[in-house]
């Protein structure tokens, strides 16, 4: 950990509230603190176990079934699912400008809905008579 302001080693000097290092600098006595990056924003949920509970919602479980799996409460798992949205967002909304979209296809949701709807027997398909 460098200063900002004189651009020399800083050395350790303990830890805040939150646990976060604190370093001071020799010369200019500021203290700067080395704050880590958290994916899932103010949360305090492990990465690990969120990303991980990300894996399972994209894979199709339920939220109660990843509430089992995880141990996390279900508004926690759903807290987790809206920050991931947010930061998905955000991210398509930098990188993806001037794009306009005349018509969006849909497939596996007709295929689903439709398919699961129609009749099985083969008589009575629609299309055949």
């Amino acid at each position: 950990m460098f200063c900002p302001t004189c651009r020399i080693r800083c050395y350790k000097h303990g830890k805040d509230r939150k646990g976060n290092q604190r370093y001071r600098c020799q010369q200019c006595r500021k203290t700067v603190q080395d704050v880590p990056y958290k994916p899932f924003g103010n949360m305090r949920v492990d990465p690990r176990k969120a990303t991980f509970c990300m894996k399972l919602l994209a894979e199709g479980n339920s939220i109660r079934s990843v509430e089992r799996l995880t141990k996390m409460h279900r508004d926690t798992v759903l807290r987790v699912l809206v920050a991931a949205g947010k930061r998905c967002e955000r991210l398509l909304e930098s990188k993806i400008r001037g794009l306009e979209a005349d018509d969006v296809q849909c497939d596996e949701i007709w295929g689903f809905g439709v398919c699961t709807s129609l009749p099985t027997t083969p008589h009575l398909v629609v299309g055949r008579s």
